[in-house]
């Protein structure tokens, strides 16, 4: 059975198909509700809501539909050649990180400096106030201090095996060979080892070796019975195989200076780390402040560099991550590519049930992804990525901030900066490259109150991106159709989050006249989600967990819209939207009283009105609430929990009482950042 669903998931015809049928269905779906008896404003209101639907509906086949296209089509982009061209390229890495726990940062750092590449730098930004307020605060920044040099202290027992092997290989050229074989074999014995001593208390732990360590462990052992036997040759393999453990490894904190950007937010950490890159500075006071200055006899903290990877902290990279992309970056079709990358993947050994099925939404959004290349839309994801530096200084802009010149090379205008880079990058006529090996992993977060940041983070400032994306479709260089298919799907992509929920809360609660309730516009939900569980297959996933998914999108639907009015409420008051990092810390993070809310609200809302429909006659409408109203209570029930719920909220009210109505001699510490701000998470982590 499994085999025969791969198939199908695999096939182009019957992708082509659900794209007919998903169109029928629309074209039919007008007609009907055109012809009923409905008043003409529910018939406009009910045609609007549907749309939005069929839209969602057609642009997800779609890009299932390029998906399975690009697998028909694809060639090799990794042939031994071309991952020694991309071995010989520089780069250089930048992780930001905003008071994480350092075991996630370190595995992060790790997967970095084992590619098998000669030469690179890392750059650890760290984005911690220089004078933590608490004990727990100083020890993680603290901690982040001290990860380069545990990353150093990783590298050079591996590098001493290569560098011992290069000089018994120059010493009797004739046994270069021997001797290149003989570091393969140890450099596979010694990460063989770490994985076996790698700690397995977590999945990120255990993922970590089998995927980084043990893989390297099988490389090596692989090379070393591939050795050529030309000494000239094994000399300059000998020589290449020490540079792969030779990684200039440190920290920056751009908060220790007064003249640089302090803006809470990644984008703005970035920009810092990029705006250095190959420029001589040395430190300075100035009237009292410590400033970071260009200097021409001052130092490089961040080597020039053609191309750089940016990777989140809760992230790792496969070894081969980096020779494979930069070797596509490269190429000589590749000069108009701004970003190479390879949407991640979810981290395997969910701990939760809310991990697994979230999870089960980052895999499928991969290979949404994947179609978006199809149609020249694709949207860099910021988790990681091969960055062209020339691209990013091409739309960089100059700012100020506290009286200090900056340059923004990455916006931070919304939460959502890659995505509003994209669509930079693509006015000045870059493009982006998936490339659809899955090489990168990230963390899912495993509990509500941590998916509601991430979550709402994605949902906010699509809207504000949307005239953006609208004029680059009109200045893109291909044919008309070739550009309305791009805006189709970017349109979808940056203002679904908003119309489709809106859509489906309409048809959920709206009393609609009983003529409207035809059966076109179930029928153009049938192709989606038949598409949704080809594309589980796709991820390796089970077909069964497409009803779990549908659970965890409507639960979803209070997050996502409080993402989309807060993008209306920036355009509004011209405020921007503050940077919420999602956590990544081992405790559970609290969820805001507003979303249990809405949901617990919302699922009591929806079966009560389904009671009403069917009391009333109204079966077809009522029957649709009903089963919606039981998937989001039983969603809620599953993936928040009642006793979750209950804490959460009982811990709100208490903390809104000791802040509002204080005890008698209480001293009150009035807390400047609002909720989901970066600097109110710490807080509110250690509460719940």
């Amino acid at each position: 059975m499994r085999r025969h669903l791969l198939r199908a998931a695999r096939s182009k015809r019957i992708g082509a198909f659900l794209v007919l049928l998903v169109m029928l269905f629309s074209a039919a779906f007008v007609i009907e509700t055109l012809r009923s008896d409905a008043p003409l404003t529910q018939e406009i209101a009910f045609l609007l809501a549907g749309a939005a639907l069929a839209y969602g509906a057609l642009a997800h086949v779609l890009c299932h539909y390029g998906y399975v296209c690009r697998l028909k089509t694809r060639r090799s982009e990794t042939s031994h050649a071309v991952e020694r061209a991309g071995r010989t390229v520089r780069f250089g890495a930048l992780i930001p990180s905003y008071r994480e726990e350092p075991d996630f940062v370190y595995r992060a750092m790790l997967s970095v400096a084992l590619q098998r590449t000669e030469h690179k730098w890392l750059r650890l930004l760290i984005d911690d106030p220089p004078d933590p307020q608490s004990e727990d605060q100083a020890l993680l920044l603290s901690s982040a201090r001290k990860l380069p040099r545990r990353v150093s202290d990783f590298l050079a027992p591996l590098e001493q095996i290569a560098r011992r092997a290069e000089i018994r290989g120059m010493r009797d050229r004739s046994e270069a060979p021997r001797e290149l074989a003989r570091a393969h074999r140890r450099l596979a014995f010694r990460f063989a080892s770490l994985a076996r001593d790698w700690p397995d208390s977590t999945a990120d732990d255990r993922f970590f070796r089998s995927h980084v360590l043990a893989e390297l462990a099988v490389s090596h052992a692989g090379e070393a019975m591939r050795v050529h036997t030309d000494a000239n040759k094994a000399l300059a393999d000998l020589a290449g195989l020490r540079a792969r453990f030779q990684c200039d490894v440190s920290a920056f904190e751009r908060k220790r200076f007064a003249n640089l950007s302090h803006a809470a937010n990644k984008a703005m950490n970035l920009n810092t780390g990029l705006d250095l890159i190959g420029k001589r500075v040395a430190e300075a006071d100035v009237a009292g402040e410590r400033h970071l200055l260009e200097d021409s006899s001052g130092g490089i903290l961040f080597p020039q560099t053609d191309f750089v990877i940016t990777l989140d902290a809760d992230s790792l990279l496969s070894p081969s991550y980096a020779e494979t992309l930069l070797a596509i970056a490269t190429a000589e079709n590749a000069d108009d590519v701004a970003v190479v990358q390879t949407p991640y993947a979810a981290l395997p050994e969910p701990t939760s049930r809310l991990e697994r099925i979230a999870g089960a939404t980052t895999d499928v959004q991969r290979i949404t992804h994947q179609g978006f290349h199809y149609f020249d839309a694709a949207f860099w994801v910021g988790a990681n990525a091969v960055l062209r530096v020339a691209a990013l200084r091409d739309i960089a802009i100059e700012d100020e901030e506290r009286g200090h010149p900056i340059r923004r090379y990455i916006q931070d205008r919304t939460p959502i900066e890659d995505t509003e880079s994209t669509i930079d990058l693509a006015l000045k006529g870059w493009g982006v490259h998936n490339h659809d090996a899955v090489l990168a992993w990230s963390a899912t977060p495993a509990d509500f109150g941590a998916l509601v940041i991430q979550r709402r983070r994605w949902a906010c400032g699509g809207l504000l991106v949307l005239p953006k994306a609208i004029r680059a479709a009109a200045a893109t260089s291909g044919s008309r159709r070739a550009a309305a298919l791009q805006l189709l799907i970017r349109g979808h992509y940056l203002g679904s989050l908003m119309w489709v929920p809106m859509a489906l809360l309409v048809l959920l609660l709206a009393p609609f006249d009983d003529s409207l309730a035809g059966v076109f516009l179930p029928l153009v939900a049938v192709p989606y989600f038949v598409t949704y569980g080809l594309d589980l297959v796709l991820s390796r996933r089970s077909i069964g967990e497409l009803l779990q998914v549908y659970g965890l999108n409507l639960l979803l639907i209070p997050v996502n819209l409080a993402g989309a009015f807060a993008s209306i409420q920036q355009a509004v008051t011209g405020r921007k939207v503050p940077f919420a990092r999602t956590p990544k810390v081992l405790n559970r993070t609290a969820s805001p009283v507003g979303i249990l809310t809405a949901i617990w609200g919302g699922s009591l809302l929806m079966l009560l009105s389904a009671g009403f429909d069917l009391w009333l006659g109204n079966a077809n409408h009522g029957l649709f609430a009903a089963v919606n109203g039981a998937a989001l209570l039983a969603a809620t029930l599953v993936y928040v929990g009642a006793r979750s719920s209950r804490e959460d909220i009982q811990g709100a009210l208490e903390d809104y009482r000791d802040r509002v109505l204080p005890r008698p001699g209480q001293v009150v510490k009035v807390e400047l950042a609002g909720a989901g701000h970066p600097a109110a998470e710490p807080e509110r982590q250690k509460a719940a």
